[in-house]
């Protein structure tokens, strides 16, 4: 059995997240990235006409998905890899302690995981039977402007700030593989 490669160091993770939140707290902070990914869950979810009871939102740390999901009735538990005022820590890479959630949202997290399958099956055991799972984050060809403005800048000896993306296409068959039903 081969282990997991360590592309991430947690602790960088953790300190990156902790400044992105950090900077996140300023008033004329840009908020666009995490609110059309709040916008696109809040409009599928209408789209599908899934009322959901007990959620588990993860990485929403504007709060604006829990507050829109219990504002609609729903039992809302927030995780996020980094503990902070609204939302206890919690390590995708490990099992969850709960179970039985119908709704679990995952806002711009899992593309930082060593283990993407792994995070993927523990968060399908903690959906409930029949429960709905939508994740996202910027995968392969997201910002690519800005990926090419930074390796222009460079120069010959590009630094690697662009860690690796997700395909959409390898995402759907990832998605098939740790036994989500209906993956899009």
């Amino acid at each position: 059995m081969t282990s997991t490669p360590t592309i991430f160091s947690q602790a960088r993770r953790l300190a990156a997240r902790a400044r992105a939140m950090r900077l996140q707290a300023l008033p004329d902070a840009p908020r666009y990235l995490l609110d059309d990914m709040v916008d696109d869950v809040l409009d599928r979810l209408a789209f599908l006409r899934h009322e959901p009871q007990r959620t588990l939102v993860i990485g929403d740390w504007t709060n604006t998905l829990a507050r829109s999901l219990n504002a609609q009735g729903a039992a809302v538990t927030e995780r996020d890899p980094l503990a902070g005022p609204t939302a206890d820590a919690i390590d995708e890479e490990q099992p969850y302690p709960e179970t039985g959630f119908d709704f679990i949202a995952s806002l711009g997290t899992l593309d930082t995981v060593n283990d993407l399958p792994g995070a993927l099956i523990h968060l399908r055991n903690a959906l409930a039977p029949g429960g709905l799972m939508i994740a996202s984050f910027p995968g392969a060809g997201s910002l690519a402007t800005l990926r090419d403005l930074m390796l222009e800048a460079d120069g010959e000896r590009p630094a690697p700030r662009v860690h690796p993306q997700v395909d959409v296409r390898a995402g759907g068959q990832l998605l098939q593989r740790c036994g989500f039903a209906d993956p899009v």
